[in-house]
């Protein structure tokens, strides 16, 4: 599928779009993520498709852009503008859509967000699955970690990204 960059439109989430997040979330970890993580790990990190409430809840307090191709959710990302430094929360891209610049203009997107919000730097915790496409948009490891989803161990990496 070839997307022409103005076919895909990125706009805060409403919550009409809380369903397609957390169908979204749950098959990206599910289909994607299995690349880098066992079965086990990806039960733990996605048990079950959430409720839209928990994902309305969630636009409540971070600012949730999404990213729409032809009338499809491709993507979406939260930022959390409360935290010291301000972060990434979730950032995740359709199964459907990997690789087609969909993550590039969401990136695009929160950055130029932040720095218009007076963010200096965010930081992200990242999957194995994603660390590639963050170190190509200039984020840099600050430290592997070993966290922990109901019980079992994943790992990911703290990382950080100058704005300025």
């Amino acid at each position: 599928m070839t997307i022409i960059p103005e076919q895909i439109t990125i706009r805060i989430a409403e919550a009409t779009d809380a369903e397609s997040i957390a169908q979204l979330f749950y098959e990206t970890i599910h289909q994607v993520n299995r690349q880098h993580y066992s079965e086990e790990q990806l039960q733990a990190w996605a048990p079950a498709i959430q409720p839209a409430e928990y994902w309305i809840a969630r636009q409540n307090r971070l600012t949730t852009f999404v990213a729409n191709h032809a009338g499809t959710l491709a993507g979406f990302a939260e930022l959390d503008l409360q935290s010291e430094p301000a972060r990434i929360d979730c950032f995740y891209g359709h199964k459907d859509y990997q690789r087609r610049g969909i993550g590039t203009r969401l990136m695009t997107t929160l950055k130029q967000f932040s720095l218009n919000s007076d963010i200096d730097e965010l930081r992200a915790e990242v999957s194995l699955t994603a660390l590639p496409f963050f170190q190509r948009h200039h984020f840099e490891i600050i430290r592997e970690q070993q966290v922990y989803r109901n019980g079992i161990q994943l790992t990911n990496f703290l990382m950080k990204c100058s704005l300025r």
